[in-house]
């Protein structure tokens, strides 16, 4: 193969990658890549496209730069839509990966440093930033802040002085601006007018310094101009904008209007590959998880707020101050609970000292906070002070905890306008934002703060939060009392009295408290063996909350049921949704009873059904209900259940199903509609595989009939002419015909010339339905049973199931501990099977010939004087020349009838009886084990799969009948590649494809074309597991418009190839399999078992579908190998 076909790029990237060539000038080249090329196109060429010089710059800008002057470079791209904006930064920022990484661990440490005043560690975690990552807006903003706080004012405006004069113009006014917010004289207000002043004096970048120096001062219309103007900034400050902006847009509930899958689609791509802790509250708020649905840690916090409600101020202070050293950032309520808890001790005359470093950023904080939950007369100055922290924090998470922290605790309505930066109903202008948000903060306490604001009027923060003139010593609840009374003196409160307690705590306390009770109710249930009601307290905890499942006793009161057989609660709904829950949480080691307790509940119940269900739907808590049917009823269980007689009752009940939960509007109905899609389609490809299946015997007799149309003319006009002068001929032949049979005498026929013309068509009609690798049985019965199909139809559910092994399989000695004699026993099993298939195989399924290993073969045509004399005798006078050619081939379909029967009756007392005996003596063998207590595992197997294989062997039979395929509906390609699909994966039981359908062409092909593509398919993917390491062999799979004028499709099928592959030596087969294919080399080997299945395709293509216009090619790129198929006649 030349070097151009190897380096053979599919049509879509060569248009692509000409497009790009016909531009020539970068900045066409890069606003196309921007603004019109397929987003996928430039995403998987990216790397490629970047190694170019000239585009280079154009797309990435600046990247990690060392100098000032460099850190903005000339990007020359024109602004695009914000889709477009946001997609061309992420690109960006995702091809950096590595390095951000870098960045967002070592800033965070940078933050902590900065906030607890250790200054000398801060400074040198940001020179170790410098050093690694190069500079950026961020670096100097942060250079600029710790220089204040290091050496004041005056040495962060000299270092501000210094490097404006190296940096470009807009990085320059940003740098000023840095600098002023620090000045400690400066308000808040102050600022916002110099601020608002620079917009005049710089119209044309306003928008950009706006989310530069504090994006929530800045108009969210504006968000695609700030975008396109970073475009020329340090992948660091991409990075950073980029996030901003989704914020931005997540927190706007879209007001954007981009796609949602597009910004689903990136976000998760962002948090795949960047480790940031801020992305999750911003994926959380764009793709409407269910917080419940989130699995966190509380325990520590929890620990906290008990110690604080148990009166152990001390304790809860002193954890809380060990905590904010790491989780300040991001929980403002750990710093509440700190100034509470000194508030407590200092009313009781416990005062306690804070020891965190006065001058602090942290501790100014904790003033401030103190100051406004307190609401004492620095309430006013104390918000402007923080207002002052969020703006000089600006670069830092924190700065938007503070603003929601103001926003939580301060109630507008009661606090006097006495500074022009407060205003009735709210505060400065960008707190409005903040307001409208419901900023998320870190994942790990999302559902903590969510539930916090569902229950917030009932609270004591709140009350302590809410009063102006509040009474610390306010009462805590009696139930919270209660619930520590437990805790401390369990054995005091009789049983009842807790149970009771525990309810209440369910029925009123906060979410937090509701948690704990539900926990502690089911133990204290189940330490009393008060079975039942611990049932009922688990599922009603886990539907109250998900998460909670991991801290319920489930794994102990299945035990416990298992051990000790009860059957008190059978009729009970719960006990089903228990064992749905282990299978789910803990394991699938009692699926087996999952299947019982589900028949056991319907019984008990009076049902047979779960659809009756639905008409007693009253009868059953609605919750529970929606959820038995929804997992406890799904296919496979149904399945099992002896009401369904077929697999069009059990698909028919559970669409069923699925329709009323979706009419019941149940929270996970676009699952349960994608389900009933699914069933749907999977029950129509199962209808469509029994078809083609079932139906493997198959001869083209059109084909046939074309291919010795000349040679069948001239022997019907010879038969004409013959007839007219024979006119008892056939009244003697057929006296000599009986008296030969009545007395088994061989008495000669009479010298005739018709007979010997019948058997010569007959003997040239029978070359071509029998012998012929492209029309006959033989190519059919090669490519649709022997090549391997019938071995691995019969092999794979017991390959699957461990039963058929390969040396050293050691499955069931490591996972159930058997005795190591059964690798020898099922080694020896496994050796037997497979001489039973195949020599079924190899000695019957053969045309009988000349050569003596197809002696015993039972497709035999063995054509006699009397078969000749039978035609003459069902032809009419003058047949018209299309009764003459079918007539021919009627008595080659009887042949291949009887033979058919033989096959079937061969299989039927032959092999079936070989294969029963086979797994007779695997019984018995196992019975020899020593050990038997680990046996009952291995039993059911072999039980099942010797059911398995005799359905199969069954279903075998079938595949020996005359195919009489019905008429199929036009289909598009997505119907073949689904039931290739399905199919591949019955007969490869140990490996499955990772499809990737890419299917452009929505034209529908004739139903009689459906078996050829399936056949094509079958051999692509059956080729692709066979060459592959992995048991996920991933292909991609493209039908699209052929870029070559005289066809009409194009299919192209890659895969990845063998690590050790000698690509040298298969390259030099791939041309011989070509000029095979290209010289028509290539039908003797379609009725070779094994070999190529080029050869077969080329004939299913050409004599199977007739696509005489068709193309095919086949190389290695790169780690890739690669099918390409074109065929169909382009329409003019």
């Amino acid at each position: 193969m030349s070097k151009k076909k190897k380096s053979k790029l599919n049509s879509e990237q060569k248009d692509f990658f000409l497009k790009i060539a016909r531009l020539k000038n970068p900045i066409w080249i890069t606003n196309y890549l921007k603004k019109d090329a397929a987003m996928r196109l430039v995403e998987n060429n990216f790397s490629k496209l970047i190694s170019n010089p000239l585009i280079k710059n154009n797309i990435l800008g600046s990247t990690f730069p060392i100098d000032y002057k460099d850190i903005e470079t000339e990007a020359m791209v024109s602004q695009g839509t914000l889709e477009q904006e946001v997609w061309w930064t992420y690109l960006n920022v995702i091809y950096h990966s590595e390095k951000i990484n870098l960045f967002i661990s070592k800033s965070e440490q940078f933050n902590n440093l900065l906030l607890y005043a250790k200054y000398e560690e801060a400074s040198n975690i940001l020179n170790e930033i410098k050093y690694e990552l190069g500079l950026s807006h961020w670096y100097i903003e942060n250079k600029l802040l710790l220089l204040s706080k290091m050496n004041g004012l005056r040495e962060q405006k000299e270092y501000a002085e210094t490097i404006r004069k190296e940096l470009p113009n807009a990085s320059a006014l940003l740098v000023y601006h840095f600098s002023q917010k620090l000045e400690n004289e400066l308000s808040y207000e102050q600022y916002d007018k110099n601020f608002k002043k620079m917009w005049r004096d710089y119209p044309n970048i306003k928008t950009y310094f706006e989310f530069k120096a504090n994006s929530l001062n800045a108009d969210p219309e504006n968000l695609v101009y700030f975008l396109y103007f970073e475009r020329e900034s340090p992948t660091i400050d991409k990075y950073i904008s980029l996030k901003k902006t989704l914020f931005s847009i997540c927190s706007n509930n879209n007001y954007y209007s981009l796609p949602v899958d597009f910004l689903n689609k990136y976000l998760i791509k962002l948090d795949n590959n960047i480790k940031d802790i801020e992305l999750k509250p911003l994926l959380i708020k764009s793709t409407k998880l269910n917080y419940n649905d989130i699995d966190i840690d509380n325990s520590k916090y929890i620990r906290i707020l008990d110690l604080y409600t148990m009166g152990y101020y001390k304790e809860s202070y002193d954890l809380c101050l060990k905590e904010l050293e790491n989780y300040l950032t991001f929980n403002i309520n750990l710093i509440e609970i700190l100034i509470k808890s000194e508030i407590r001790c200092a009313t009781d005359d416990n005062l306690i000292e804070v020891s965190i470093d006065n001058n602090s950023i942290i501790f100014n904080i904790y003033e401030y906070y103190k100051s406004i939950i307190l609401k004492d007369k620095n309430l006013i100055n104390s918000i402007n002070k923080l207002l002052k922290i969020a703006l000089e924090l600006s670069s830092l998470s924190i700065s938007t905890v503070i603003t929601q922290f103001i926003y939580k605790n301060i109630p507008f309505y009661n606090i006097p306008v006495a500074d022009s930066s407060l205003k009735t109903g709210g505060l400065h202008t960008f707190l409005y934002d903040v307001r409208e948000q419901s900023i998320i903060d870190d994942a790990r306490y999302r559902i903590l703060i969510t539930d916090m604001q569902k229950t917030y009027q009932e609270s004591i923060t709140y009350q302590l939060l809410n009063k102006e003139n509040f009474n610390i010593d306010e009462k805590i609840p009696s139930f919270r009392l209660q619930k520590y009374n437990i805790k401390i003196n369990p054995e005091t409160i009789p049983k009842e009295q807790q149970i009771e307690i525990y309810k209440d705590i369910i029925k009123n306390g906060n979410i937090l408290d509701k948690y704990y009770a539900i926990v502690e109710l089911s133990y204290l249930y189940f330490k009393y063996k008060e079975i039942q009601n611990c049932i009922k307290a688990i599922v009603e905890g886990y539907l109250f909350n998900k998460s909670l499942i991991y801290n319920l006793p489930l794994q102990e009161i299945i035990e416990y049921i298992e051990q000790y057989h009860s059957t008190d609660f059978d009729k009970d709904i719960e006990t089903s949704i228990l064992y749905e829950l282990y299978s789910k949480y803990i394991s699938n080691k009692f699926d087996s009873q999952k299947m019982i307790r589900y028949e056991i509940f319907l019984e008990e119940n009076g049902y047979t059904k779960p659809s009756e269900l639905i008409n007693n739907y009253e009868r059953f808590d609605k919750n529970k209900l929606d959820f038995f049917l929804q997992f406890n009823c799904k296919s496979q269980i149904l399945d099992s259940s002896i009401y369904f007689e077929n697999t069009e009752e059990v698909e028919s009940e559970r669409i069923n199903i699925c329709q009323f939960l979706v009419e019941q509007k149940v929270s996970s109905s676009h699952i349960l509609l994608k389900e009933i899609k699914n069933i749907t389609e999977q029950s129509l490809i199962s209808k469509y595989i029994q078809v083609i299946e079932q139906n493997k015997i198959y001869v083209n007799e059109e084909g046939i009939k074309s291919k010795l149309q000349s040679n069948l003319a001239e022997y019907y006009l010879r038969y004409i002419d013959l007839v007219k002068n024979s006119t008892t001929l056939k009244r003697d032949l057929n006296n000599k015909v009986l008296i030969n049979n009545t007395f088994g005498v061989n008495i000669p026929y009479p010298k005739n010339d018709i007979i010997p013309l019948l058997q010569n068509a007959l003997s040239d009609v029978k070359e071509y339905f029998v012998f012929s690798n492209e029309y006959g049985l033989n190519g059919f019965i090669s490519t649709n049973i022997r090549h391997g199909k019938l071995y691995n139809f019969l092999t794979s559910s017991l390959i699957k199931s461990n039963l058929f092994i390969k040396q050293d399989n050691a499955y069931w000695q490591i996972n159930f501990q058997i005795d190591a004699k059964i690798m020898e026993i099922l080694a020896t099993f496994s050796n037997d099977i497979e001489k039973s298939i195949n020599g079924f195989k190899d000695q019957y399924i053969q045309i009988v010939t000349d050569k003596e290993n197809t002696k015993n073969g039972l497709f035999r045509y063995d054509l006699t004087e009397e078969i000749s004399i039978a035609i003459y005798n069902q032809l009419d006078e003058e047949p018209s020349f299309e009764e003459f050619e079918n007539i021919l081939l009627e008595v080659l379909w009887r042949h291949t009838e009887i033979n058919l029967e033989n096959i079937r009756y061969i299989i039927l007392n032959e092999l079936i009886p070989k294969i029963q005996h086979i797994f007779k003596e695997l019984n018995l063998k196992i019975e020899t084990i020593q050990n038997k207590n680990n046996l009952s595992e291995i039993r059911d197997v072999i039980r099942h799969e010797s059911t398995i294989l005799q359905r199969n062997l069954e279903t075998l039979k079938q595949w020996f009948t005359r195919q009489t395929i019905s008429s199929i509906a036009d289909f598009e390609f997505t119907l073949p590649v689904s039931i290739t699909k399905e199919v591949i994966k019955n007969v490869h039981a140990n490996n499955f494809i990772k499809l990737n359908a890419d299917i452009k062409i929505k034209d529908k092909f004739k139903g009689l074309f459906l078996k050829g593509f399936v056949d094509i398919l079958y051999i692509l993917f059956d080729n692709a597991i066979k060459h592959s390491d992995s048991e996920c062999e991933k292909i991609n799979l493209l039908l699209d418009k052929s870029d070559e004028k005289q066809y009409e499709y194009r299919l192209y099928v890659t895969n990845q190839i063998k690590e050790n592959l000698n690509i040298k030596l298969n390259t030099q087969k791939i041309e011989e399999i070509r000029d095979n294919i290209r010289n028509k080399m290539y039908g003797q080997s379609v009725g070779t078992e094994g070999g190529t299945g080029f050869y077969k395709i080329v004939k299913i293509l050409t004599y199977d579908m007739v696509m005489g216009n068709r193309f095919i090619d086949f190389y290695y790129q790169g780690d890739k190998f690669i099918v390409e198929i074109h065929f169909g006649k382009r329409k003019e």
